[in-house]
């Protein structure tokens, strides 16, 4: 009976530890070409269509699930997404939107440019999967609202918020540190934020001083915040929590009477 009950407490360990999805890469599909209209265009991703200004059928990733759709370089204007599946919209060059991106069905998006991604407007409608943004450099403007559900961006280069970002859950991650420019602010329940060094800018004067910076460590803690004022301890992540409590029973299964 000991011996089932390390097993199912290890077991129940190893669940609980935190695990990352990956990244759709660009180069692993077959490029439709280049993706180039100033007219509105759908993506559904049940039928693998994409109408409007222009007409492409995707593919169905057989790892993900997901319906795909990959380019050489997205240029557009607006784009409604419908269906169950999550978008894959990739691309092995840039991606830019001047309008509106809507995401009205109740799959998720994930967004990879291999160059720099520009978003003027992103909606979310109701609950569904998460939403993704990648790319090497990401500029963001207007406003950028996942509703309801979990919102990453990852980028190389300093990533630029010029607008308002509502969410539920923000994850953001530079790999040399973040450079976040915002307007009203990010409002969230929620915000990881990657290691490394994240500058606050003002955004009435992106380009002025620096109004603080938090200095994030590889494990997740804030080690320096000069010029920011830390309104809530950060939360223990729940897995570790869980973790934790998972050996401490494994003590106990271990003890033995006097």
């Amino acid at each position: 009976m000991r011996w089932m009950i390390r097993v199912w407490t290890v077991l129940f360990s190893l669940w609980a530890l935190p695990s990352q999805a990956a990244v759709l890469d660009p180069w692993a599909f077959t490029s439709l070409g280049a993706l180039n209209t100033s007219e509105s265009i759908s993506i559904n991703t049940d039928t693998l269509a994409l109408t409007g200004g222009a007409s492409y059928s995707g593919v169905l990733d057989p790892v993900s699930d997901a319906g795909i759709f990959t380019f050489d370089d997205i240029n557009g204007t607006n784009l409604s997404i419908f269906g169950t599946r999550t978008l894959g919209l990739l691309s092995k060059g840039n991606i830019a939107f001047t309008g509106t991106i809507d995401l009205r069905g109740s799959g998720g998006l994930e967004m990879v440019a291999v160059g720099s991604m520009a978003l003027t407007q992103l909606n979310v409608l109701g609950g569904g999967g998460a939403v993704s943004l990648t790319a090497n450099q990401i500029n963001l403007g207007g406003t950028i609202d996942s509703g309801i559900r979990p919102l990453g961006i990852r980028a190389v280069e300093p990533i630029n918020l010029s607008g308002d970002i509502g969410i539920t859950d923000l994850s953001l991650s530079g790999r040399g540190g973040l450079t976040l420019t915002t307007g009203t602010g990010i409002s969230s329940r929620s915000l990881s934020l990657g290691s490394g060094i994240i500058t606050l800018n003002s955004g009435s004067n992106p380009s002025g001083a620096t109004s603080g910076q938090i200095t994030i460590s590889s494990a997740g803690e804030i080690a320096s915040s000069p010029g920011v004022t830390v309104a809530a301890p950060v939360p223990v992540p729940a897995a570790f929590l869980l973790f934790a409590t998972s050996l401490a029973a494994l003590g106990l299964v271990r003890r033995r009477p006097a």
